[in-house]
């Protein structure tokens, strides 16, 4: 869980600019996937002879490894060209130069998965609470000054949140401040909605703390918010009152969802743009306008439609979103059923990384996945073994 926390850290200070430290084609980003596949091929090694010890597995776990596989097949048919060979009229742009930029979150569900069981998570996350507030300022200040401005953005949001309600004990005099820093900071321009909704949920847990029935019906709730933007592109946007940019967006998510359909829910691999050609037009303006960062081509590659379990669908097709519903479904079950420990803060993080992943670019931006994984793993090391 070290890994993870240390991207959802740095990546709270930095951003993606952390990610992109290095030199030429090595990068922090790089070396944090090299870390990942040597930390599994350690435990894979090594598990079995007590070297590493890992708690029983989760029922749970068994959704996640169908993600992981139905994602490595869908790498590997999108390089030899099984997508484009089936389906060969769906519109879409295609250059396997860029799946390793769409798809390298595979590397990290078995680091996710082998997290939330290891024995040395729980002395890391008591590790946190005890230096709670000595990190809470330090990542909030080293934020301020790094950016230049006490707004915050979804990642620093998110991270000073978990931080707040990682306690196990009674709230202190101390939190006040950490609280008041946490809501009443200006908002930085992008993910305000998404923003809006952590700090939402930040308050609401830290006055109710862990609360079986309200995080029922909460998760219930996100649930039935997620499959309604399979629906929100297909009906009259306009007469509901929508704002252009949210009206956008559905529209940029019914395209995918068109794209879907044309491969009778297969899924369209990576490697492609992530909207049709007839839908971009030129890409000269709106969302899909060149950048100073990106040009136009790359604009079309590796930027999200703002909700990743589109996205997930429109790649992977039926069974990779049913597999990571499963997972999600499943875990929500037995996080109802946490007592003590840290189930306040596992509850903040699984509800607003949801949320991240619904609304925002969450697979697609690497500070917003490893908020994700983060938030998996804590919610994992939380359960019962074998629960």
């Amino acid at each position: 869980m070290s890994f993870l926390l240390a991207a959802m850290l740095c990546g709270a200070v930095f951003g993606n600019i952390f990610l992109k430290i290095g030199f030429g084609s090595l990068n922090i980003f790089s070396l944090f996937i090299l870390a990942a596949s040597i930390t599994y091929l350690t435990v894979f090694l090594y598990s079995r002879s007590g070297k590493v010890k890992y708690q029983v597995a989760r029922p749970a776990d068994k959704y996640l490894w169908m993600f992981f596989g139905v994602g490595v097949v869908a790498v590997i048919f999108s390089y030899i060209g099984v997508y484009s060979t089936f389906f060969p009229n769906n519109q879409l742009l295609r250059d396997t130069t860029y799946i390793p930029r769409q798809a390298y979150y595979i590397f990290f569900i078995p680091m996710i998965i082998l997290a939330g069981r290891n024995a040395s998570s729980p002395k890391l996350l008591d590790f946190i609470s005890a230096n709670r507030v000595f990190i809470f300022f330090g990542v909030w200040i080293a934020y301020v000054l790094l950016n230049q401005t006490i707004a915050l953005n979804v990642p620093c949001a998110f991270a000073l949140s978990t931080l707040m309600l990682m306690t196990s004990g009674e709230r202190k005099a101390i939190d006040l401040p950490m609280l008041l820093i946490l809501l009443f900071s200006p908002i930085a321009v992008g993910g305000e909605m998404t923003q809006a909704i952590i700090r939402l949920v930040a308050l609401s847990t830290y006055i109710v703390r862990f609360n079986s029935t309200i995080l029922k019906y909460s998760i219930a709730g996100l649930i039935m918010i997620i499959l309604a933007c399979y629906l929100l592109p297909f009906m009259p946007l306009e007469e509901f009152g929508f704002d252009a940019n949210t009206a956008w967006r559905a529209k940029y998510w019914g395209n995918e969802l068109v794209q879907l359909g044309k491969t009778y829910g297969l899924g369209v691999g990576y490697g492609t743009s992530y909207a049709s050609l007839e839908f971009v037009g030129a890409a000269l303006t709106g969302p899909f306008a060149a950048t100073e960062e990106y040009s136009v081509a790359e604009k079309l590659f590796v930027v999200g439609c703002h909700n990743s379990f589109v996205s997930l669908f429109f790649r992977l097709g039926v069974i990779g979103i049913f597999s990571l519903f499963a997972y999600l479904g499943s875990l929500a079950c037995h996080v109802i059923e946490i007592k003590g420990g840290y189930a306040s803060s596992a509850a903040f993080a699984l509800i607003s990384s949801l949320a991240i992943v619904c609304f925002n670019v969450g697979f697609e931006n690497p500070s917003y996945f490893f908020i994700f994984g983060f938030s998996l793993a804590l919610v994992s090391s939380q359960m019962t073994p074998g629960g």
